[in-house]
């Protein structure tokens, strides 16, 4: 087994037909895993200071069989700076991709581990996010005596699996009574006279500008008149909005479900990543002048009798995060786990990790 660890920008590109391989064998890999993605997002952030790569690949007779998609960023505490390894770009599920068919993927992790608490690379802290609970990674780190302490419950991901039911209405009639939907569907029918619209962004790039658009609109709305200070738009971030923009640009994996007026104007959209079997959900915003029509309620709705009526094999992932209204439509979910640790290798993990177990008895 090779190991070859990527600090630079050139090489990570390089990397590219070498992370596809891996990943098409990796039956846990989602579209936040794509080297499409994680390439876009740092190039969108590859002039940070504080952000450095820290791509682990390993290889088995030059064939590549696991790639640990890392970074390390500089943190502060009070007068001391510390390097943190994370996970590259951002999602709902960030993993460490591995080629299925090879025997002994234990064997890459442990090197992994074994790799970040080396006193050369200087990582005095290691904090992995949004681990799903059955990937590989995470096998190894719950039956490890060492980081099993240190591998924490993060949050669920609901998922919606449509061939758990034969049809749309018998799906439907387990989780509502069909009037209580039929109720807002129709009334905003004839109220406003909507459209339901699936748009596939190679067909129309210009949605990104209207979704932009209608995400400030409802958090300037929800500021104005509901005094929701807390409201932000992920857009308004440079370099998370040109990180976004670029994804965006001719990719045909992006699909995005709106209810629209008769003037096409979007009233809700939901905007998804396609990737094997899953619709990734993992953005939305609706007009909050028309939010007693319970919109989420009537774009749900069609959604799923459009996955049902057109026979589509797509499981849909409502992405991290405990909401109310993603388990009114499915009681089937993912665990996410985080691992934090300190690296007792080097001073300053030592020292921090004491530092913080005072905080936390105070």
């Amino acid at each position: 087994m090779q190991v070859k660890i990527i600090t630079k920008t050139e090489d990570f590109c390089n990397l590219e037909n070498d992370w596809n391989k891996v990943e098409q064998e990796d039956n846990d890999a989602t579209y936040y895993n794509t080297f499409d993605y994680n390439w876009k997002w740092w190039s969108a952030y590859k002039n940070d200071e504080d952000k450095n790569l820290f791509i682990i690949v390993f290889y088995d007779n030059k064939i590549p069989i696991c790639i640990a998609p890392f970074m390390v960023i500089s943190r502060k505490k009070m007068i001391l700076s510390y390097r943190t390894v994370m996970f590259l770009g951002t999602g709902d599920y960030l993993n460490v991709l591995v080629n299925k068919n090879y025997k002994n993927i234990n064997a890459c992790m442990k090197e992994i581990f074994k790799i970040l608490n080396e006193e050369q690379y200087k990582i005095d802290r290691v904090v992995l996010t949004n681990i799903k609970s059955d990937s590989a990674i995470a096998n190894y780190i719950l039956k490890s005596d060492k980081y099993n302490s240190n591998f924490s419950y993060l949050t669920e991901c609901p998922r919606f699996y449509p061939d758990k039911f034969n049809c749309f209405d018998e799906y439907i009639k387990t989780r509502f009574k069909p009037s209580d939907v039929k109720y807002y569907v129709n009334r905003l029918q004839k109220d406003v006279g909507y459209k339901f619209n699936i748009i596939n962004n190679k067909n129309d790039y210009n949605i990104f500008g209207k979704l932009v658009e209608l995400h400030k609109f409802e958090k300037d709305y929800l500021i104005k008149y509901k005094n929701r200070h807390e409201r932000r738009s992920l857009f308004e971030e440079d370099q998370r909005n040109l990180f976004i923009k670029t994804v965006y640009e001719d990719n045909e994996s992006i699909i995005t479900f709106t209810i629209e007026d008769n003037d096409k104007n979007i009233l809700i959209y939901y905007s998804c990543y396609i990737h094997g079997s899953t619709l990734y959900f993992w953005n939305t915003a609706y007009n909050p002048k028309y939010e007693k029509y319970d919109l989420t309620k009537i774009l749900n709705y069609e959604v799923f009798r459009y996955i049902f009526e057109n026979k589509l094999s797509y499981n849909f992932d409502y992405g991290a995060g405990r909401y109310p209204w993603k388990f009114k439509w499915t009681s089937d979910f993912i665990f996410n786990y985080k691992l934090d640790m300190w690296n007792d290798k080097t001073k300053k993990g030592r020292f921090l990790k004491r530092l913080y177990k005072i905080k936390d008895k105070l």
